[in-house]
């Protein structure tokens, strides 16, 4: 599993989905419908590829609340 010790308020990182899982949920959520399907593919490869989150791709979060 990979911690991630927090969270900013307005991000949402499900726990029980892989980190691929969360990044295609936000690409769903966030960018226009009239973006291919090919194309969030390549932008969501992009991003794991920029934070060096290849190998950890399809590895479930796991989230800790900190108050």
């Amino acid at each position: 599993l990979i911690e991630i010790p927090f969270a900013l308020k307005n991000d949402v990182v499900l726990g029980t989905v892989t980190v691929r899982d969360n990044l295609e949920f936000s690409a769903a959520l966030r960018l226009p419908v009239t973006i291919t399907r090919d194309e969030k593919r390549r932008r969501i490869n992009e991003v794991l590829e920029l934070l060096h989150l290849n190998k950890e791709q399809n590895i479930k979060v796991r989230c800790e609340e900190k108050y």
